[in-house]
């Protein structure tokens, strides 16, 4: 069939798309233009900037080739500083168990601990989620942004590093949650939608400029699913890795789901406002949401040893 050049890029088009499109391509017509990769030279209709240049997608796969050996060999078992073998996991760990106080209840929850062997001790690690919260762009630090939560691992146990204020709507929290908990007991039988009704019927305070039923909804679905998975997970020790893994609650660092997915953050991270170098760092493991809300974020943590920091990083599925 004849083919004919467009009259903006020159590229070959069929005679039936030259007519119906007055002699304009598919891709001029939307807007889509061809630009020359800065690496290879040649155009293209998707460049991305690395670095400053403008680069082509089969380029940016050959330059990510390096980072992603690097990742792969960071989740190889041997290369980890923790013994995999030792991995010992407890499911919806209580709140006093990561924190020394409850200032962090409603913003965070508990998914669950992991414990591993290091030079002969054991080492405890926590993971948690703010899913059903919000992040203010404009208030991003280090600390707390919308990749991840940083918090200072000391015996054990977690000091949050962030700034609540970053929360959209963290002025409502503390009284929001202790009025959801009180009535989660209550309304124990209630599907999502009425116990939604119920709370906004009944909670004295308005809402304004806050998203509370992502932040309900959430609720809810967690509390839901602990009483869940608790009921059929027996916790009176912490469990073998082989039972927790059928349950998909947690995957831990030499996984082939983690190591995947894990990849995608990692070659990310270039684009994050936020950067925390977390091929540098430890890699722990992966919960996934499924099993703990009913959508939202993932979190894969990450340690740094020097600083005895942990990184609790958001992956949105």
């Amino acid at each position: 069939m004849e083919k004919l050049p467009c009259k903006n890029c020159g590229s070959l088009i069929l005679s039936t798309t030259y007519q119906k499109n007055d002699g304009i391509c598919l891709l001029c017509t939307r807007g889509i233009t061809k630009e020359s990769c800065e690496i290879c030279y040649k155009e293209a209709t998707v460049l991305t900037n690395i670095d400053g240049k403008k680069v082509c997608l089969k380029c940016n796969i050959k330059l990510s080739i390096p980072l992603v050996e690097l990742w792969k060999n960071s989740c190889n078992p041997k290369n980890n500083i923790f013994d995999i073998e030792s991995l010992e996991i407890k499911p919806y760990p209580e709140f006093e168990e990561i924190f020394l106080d409850n200032s962090l209840k409603g913003f965070y929850y508990p998914l669950c601990s992991v414990k591993f062997k290091h030079k002969n001790q054991n080492q405890i690690f926590h993971i948690l989620s703010h899913n059903g919260l919000w992040i203010d762009e404009t208030k991003n630090s280090h600390e707390l942004n919308a990749q991840y939560s940083l918090f200072k691992k000391i015996n054990n146990k977690y000091t949050f590093q962030g700034n609540l204020k970053t929360f959209k709507g963290h002025n409502y929290i503390e009284k929001l949650y202790k009025f959801l908990e009180i009535n989660f007991d209550l309304t124990i039988n209630f599907t999502y939608k009425k116990f939604l009704n119920f709370v906004v019927e009944n909670y004295p305070i308005s809402f304004k400029n806050f998203d509370y039923e992502h932040y309900i909804e959430s609720f809810f679905y967690y509390k839901t699913n602990k009483i869940k998975f608790k009921n059929e997970i027996k916790i009176d020790d912490f469990i073998p890795y082989e039972k927790i893994k059928n349950q998909n609650l947690f995957k831990n660092y030499s996984d082939n789901d983690f190591i995947n997915i894990g990849e995608e953050i990692i070659l990310n991270e270039k684009h994050f406002e936020n950067q925390a170098e977390l091929l540098n760092k430890t890699p722990l493991g992966c919960c996934w949401v499924e099993k703990y809300f009913q959508d939202g974020n993932s979190i894969f943590c990450f340690f740094d040893e020097e600083k005895q920091m942990v990184y609790c990083v958001n992956h949105y599925s």
